[in-house]
């Protein structure tokens, strides 16, 4: 079920990795697939946020899971779906888990040829104060589908991800 949360999540993101490649003159790279289902062998699935380059071939490079309610082993499990290249094939995968009861925040990054998750940043509030464990970094080459020239790995520094998680928090009324 798709909660306000689970909604600003995946908006909030979307709209932090779209200025990340804006400052590097690359707004207009990508096509939104968001809405369209992915066909693979056991079903169909539908990420909360997809990233397609505009060249050819139009495969998705990455794709945003987000879980409020859903367990983070389910979660896990939709994540290694979409990097099994039979299935699913993307490049990078994010899973995003909102939790329920306090302001927390878990932010995993898988790679297709990695066994696990390949980055974690924790996003917590305590006391008033929150605590981001650090930048996500989304290596370039994997997302936009060549090599840089001048531009460098997609940086969603911990400013911007305190600004997700604190949308997150409003919608969930953690104020």
């Amino acid at each position: 079920m798709v909660t306000p949360a689970h909604a600003q999540g995946a908006c909030s993101l979307q709209y932090a990795v779209k200025e990340a490649l804006e400052r590097m003159g690359l707004r207009r790279v990508f096509l939104d697939y968001t809405a369209v289902p992915h066909e693979h062998p056991q079903g169909t699935k539908q990420p909360d946020a997809a990233w397609v380059p505009k060249k050819l071939p139009r495969n998705r490079t990455m794709v945003l899971e987000v879980a409020v309610s859903g367990s983070l082993a389910r979660l896990r499990r939709d994540i290694d779906m979409w990097v099994d290249p039979a299935r699913g094939n993307v490049s990078i995968a994010l899973a995003m888990k909102i939790n329920r009861r306090r302001p927390e925040i878990q932010l995993e990054k898988y790679e297709r040829d990695s066994q696990g998750s390949t980055q974690t940043v924790l996003i917590r509030k305590s006391e008033g104060q929150v605590a981001v464990s650090g930048s996500l970094i989304i290596p370039f080459e994997s997302f936009v589908g060549r090599a840089p020239s001048k531009e460098r790995d997609i940086q969603i520094v911990e400013a911007a991800l305190r600004e997700i998680a604190e949308d997150i928090w409003c919608a969930q009324q953690f104020e």
